[in-house]
């Protein structure tokens, strides 16, 4: 009896020895299980880590490009600058020509003058040459009857010719003027449709920039949502093996228990302390945002005074042009009064020294008459 007792309590002590060593084991497993789960999380975590620098660098990327657009479009204004310098230049260029080309009509309407003045002189030679050869000519032949009709038939023919070239200096100044006219017309269209251009090409930068802009945006609220989506799949997945922790710890001991509890309670934390960075940097990136847009909106507002400002310049050097025309035509206008005057005046020079002699010579014809008669009867 006695030896089946201790039989019995051998077998006993090794029975609570498997149980023991089972148990151990047991631990033993849920604990290798922990830290295999602690791994996973360690592993979630630096993908986690890994994803945010990922994102992080795709935004500095994008920073990154809107710093490049920003200078392109910064580049863009400056060569629109130097190409409305360069029109400008262009249209004093214009103007100086203009008023070069005034001056030479000017020039050819003097020289025309002087022409005109240099064949009345040449006509009044001829007259005068006229006058005296037929004078001394027809005096001794008693031709003074023919000698008075060709006289008459030479001031005639002066006075057309003197009409005749007046016309053909008005035809002349008129045609000039239509010619400076056309000149005029052209060049401010030419200017018109230079700055319809330049405001098209503003334009089309302006939306272009726009475009890209908005592009930019688009994509950083997409990558934003991704960034979202990621951080809540990965809370989801650690939230569920939390949950399976939990259900694993709620089984095993407590102190393993506690551990857990701390573990998840330092996950917790350390998904809190990312969720926070990552709010941090989607601010960061809004105030970026924002402070690019009022950049951009800035360049355009000086983009548009700046247009604004060679409109008026253009302006004014269109009323500057129509000054210099008016004051032109006025002189050109003066100069052909003056011309008309002169050539009034001569005309009335001649027939009064002409007629004066035709009187002077009719008295000495009547003298020489009165002289023969008395002679030849006493």
């Amino acid at each position: 009896m006695r030896s089946g007792n201790d039989f019995m309590k051998i077998k006993s002590l090794l029975l609570f020895i498997i149980i023991i060593i089972t148990i151990i084991i047991i631990i033993i497993l849920l604990l290798l299980l922990l830290l295999l789960l602690l791994l996973l999380l360690l592993l979630l975590l630096l993908l986690l880590l890994l994803l945010l620098l990922l994102l992080l660098l795709l935004l500095l990327l994008l920073l990154l490009l809107l710093l490049l657009l920003l200078l392109l479009l910064l580049l863009l204004l400056l060569l629109l600058l130097l190409l409305l310098l360069l029109l400008l230049l262009l249209l004093l260029l214009l103007l100086l020509l203009l008023l070069l080309l005034l001056l030479l009509l000017l020039l050819l309407l003097l020289l025309l003058l002087l022409l005109l003045l240099l064949l009345l002189l040449l006509l009044l030679l001829l007259l005068y040459y006229y006058y005296y050869y037929y004078y001394y000519y027809y005096y001794y032949y008693y031709y003074y009857y023919y000698y008075y009709y060709y006289y008459y038939y030479i001031i005639i023919i002066i006075i057309i010719i003197i009409i005749i070239i007046i016309i053909i200096i008005i035809i002349i100044i008129i045609i000039i003027i239509i010619i400076i006219i056309i000149i005029i017309i052209i060049i401010i269209i030419i200017i018109i449709i230079i700055i319809i251009i330049i405001i098209i090409i503003i334009i089309i930068i302006i939306i272009i920039i726009i475009i890209i802009i908005i592009i930019i945006i688009i994509i950083i609220i997409i990558i934003i949502i991704i960034i979202i989506i990621i951080i809540i799949i990965i809370i989801i997945i650690i939230i569920i093996i939390i949950i399976i922790i939990i259900i694993i710890i709620i089984i095993i001991i407590i102190i393993i228990i506690i551990i857990i509890i701390i573990i998840i309670i330092i996950i917790i934390i350390i998904i809190i302390i990312i969720i926070i960075i990552i709010i941090i940097i989607i601010i960061i990136i809004i105030i970026i945002i924002i402070i690019i847009i009022i950049i951009i909106i800035i360049i355009i507002i000086i983009i548009i005074i700046i247009i604004i400002i060679i409109i008026i310049i253009i302006i004014i050097i269109i009323i500057i042009i129509i000054i210099i025309i008016i004051i032109i035509i006025i002189i050109i206008i003066i100069i052909i009064i003056i011309i008309i005057i002169i050539i009034i005046i001569i005309i009335i020079i001649i027939i009064y020294y002409y007629y004066y002699y035709y009187y002077y010579y009719i008295l000495l014809l009547l003298y020489y008459y009165y002289y023969y008669y008395y002679y030849y009867y006493y």
